[in-house]
């Protein structure tokens, strides 16, 4: 908070604590918003997004997608071929469409 310009207070202004989070979120790169973005879908907190799990939170975000594209989405990202998608699975197909 010191350079912010509150140096030793227990409470902020909205100004600084605007600033504070400004600078935190430009400070985040790619990977760690696609880290986020899984960790999302990972409810459980397993490491996988199972079939059930991408059906509810995709419903949850308005997404209308029908079996047929979500078992397409499991079967293009799950590249070990366990019915799950892992975060470096994940990881590595939001990687190709950012390029």
């Amino acid at each position: 908070l010191v350079r912010h310009g509150e140096p030793e207070v227990e409470s902020i202004g909205f100004e600084t604590f605007k600033g504070v989070v400004a600078e935190h979120l430009l400070a985040r790169s790619p990977q760690d918003e696609m880290r986020r973005a899984f960790q999302l879908f990972d409810v459980h907190g397993s490491g996988k997004i199972d079939a059930f799990t991408l059906r509810r939170v995709t419903k949850s975000l308005g997404m209308d997608i029908t079996e047929e594209e979500l078992n397409d989405m499991i079967v293009e990202f799950d590249v070990d071929k366990d019915g799950m998608i892992s975060e470096e699975e994940f990881m590595n197909v939001m990687s190709l469409m950012q390029d």
